[in-house]
């Protein structure tokens, strides 16, 4: 199997050697999107110019060798072919979200999160902290979206963009409704964005007190002045007092990795609980929308839904943060394993070059959500994998994973008794005990 000649195997070995990849789910997430590119695959391929269709060498489920000739067209134009699926999933609205019940007696809900920097809450927050860069071009293409083109306040647009937490309430009130036992939550496409949307759906599956104390390991920004530009509602007198530090320009951020080793020697102190519950709800502040559902009352309550959720190696950053926080509180994950490592750096500065305008962003935090779980913090295996004969089984079915939820949700049947022939009788003269 390979293009033009070239093995799959060699792809794959010059692709890491070109780009790096935190595994090899990564690698493989880039040799995939390579194949999509002239210039990239021509690299790989060590040519200038590709010839007219590529031909991709296959190996048929009869193990038969094919040449399959591929024309190079515009990614843009026509229609990506799919195969069929038997499942009927919800459409996303312009924030990205879906919900709906899979099959007719709603034991089983399904949400869908396709991304995480498209919600209402998103853009209170950013707005908060004066993260301009996403309320220009990014918002109005949201409002868009979301049937309002021209309003011409910021306020207006944020307002029109779809809420995440009034989204998660319907769902919540919906499944309460309907005594719904199991949520499957699929992260497939979810690429990332802002990880605020997991305090939100938290809060409505968890209790306050065991969200807020949820073990995340720690992360390590640098205050840049590349960062300050781009964080206006930040600053170093700002990040001085949060840390306890005296940091300069440019200094690395210990403090959250030191808060952890002294959680690990000593536990959480009650202390401790009540500023996190109070950082919980400072942050909860931020965002008007999330303020008012937390005012109205508690969000979570005791009947909690089992939860699965699924994953591809397309899950990433705050797609891959909303995953830990579910598998910390008991969620199965179900799929493939996420590209994404859990210790890595995330969250990005803009820049833009002074002399040739060239323009790009760079990582300012080391994140490390496994401290001491050098696997998981590489690559995280699902609880229920996803195997290749699996998939080929049902067709290649693109929601193969939610099948496979569905089937896990599936209560197990308790066995039934052994059968007896001869009854055993009471002795003579004695009475049978009557149960406690």
């Amino acid at each position: 199997m390979g293009v033009e000649g070239s093995s799959f195997e060699s792809l794959s070995a010059r692709m890491e050697a070109a780009r790096g990849a935190d595994n090899r789910y990564h690698n493989l997430i880039h040799l995939a999107d390579a194949l999509r590119s002239p210039s990239e695959l021509g690299d790989l391929l060590g040519r200038r110019v590709l010839p007219g269709p590529v031909r991709f060498e296959l190996r048929q489920p009869d193990g038969a060798l094919v040449t399959v000739p591929v024309e190079r067209v515009d990614a843009a134009s026509g229609e990506v072919l799919v195969p069929p699926t038997r499942l009927s999933v919800p459409e996303p609205n312009a924030a990205d979200l879906a919900w709906s019940f899979l099959g007719p007696d709603t034991s089983v809900a399904y949400l869908r999160i396709d991304s995480m920097g498209r919600y209402r809450e998103a853009f209170e927050l950013w707005r908060s902290v004066g993260f301009t860069l996403a309320l220009g071009d990014h918002l109005s293409s949201v409002a868009r979206a979301a049937g309002q083109p021209d309003l011409p306040s910021v306020d207006e647009r944020i307002a029109a963009v779809p809420s995440a937490a009034e989204l998660f309430r319907d769902l919540f009130s919906a499944m309460r409704r309907e005594h719904t036992a199991t949520l499957i939550v699929d992260l497939r496409r979810n690429t990332g964005g802002n990880s605020f949307l997991g305090h939100i759906l938290g809060a409505f599956l968890y209790p306050l007190d065991s969200l807020v104390t949820t073990e995340s390991g720690y992360q390590v920004p640098r205050y840049s002045p590349l960062y300050f530009e781009s964080h206006q509602g930040d600053s170093l007198e700002q990040a001085r007092a949060r840390s306890g530090l005296a940091l300069e320009p440019g200094d690395l951020d210990f403090s959250e990795e030191r808060a952890w080793r002294e959680r690990q020697r000593q536990g959480l102190t009650p202390q401790e609980r009540e500023r996190l519950r109070q950082e919980f709800l400072e942050g909860a502040a931020r965002s008007p929308t999330f303020a008012r559902e937390l005012a109205a009352g508690p969000l979570h309550v005791p009947e909690s839904p089992r939860v699965l959720v699924l994953t591809s190696a397309r899950t990433y950053s705050a797609g891959f943060d909303l995953v830990a926080l579910l598998k910390a509180h008991g969620a199965t994950v179900v799929g493939v394993p996420p590209a994404q490592a859990g210790n890595c750096f995330i969250d990005t500065a803009p820049f833009r070059l002074e002399h040739s305008g060239l323009t790009g962003s760079i990582s300012f935090k080391y994140s490390v959500l496994f401290p001491e779980d050098t696997a998981n913090g590489e690559l995280l295996r699902p609880d229920r994998e996803l195997r290749f004969d699996e998939l080929a089984a049902l067709g290649f079915d693109p929601h193969a994973a939610v099948l496979l939820a569905l089937e896990l949700s599936r209560p197990v049947p308790s066995p039934a008794p052994a059968a007896t022939s001869h009854p055993r009788r009471a002795p003579s003269g004695a009475r049978p005990r009557a149960s406690p």
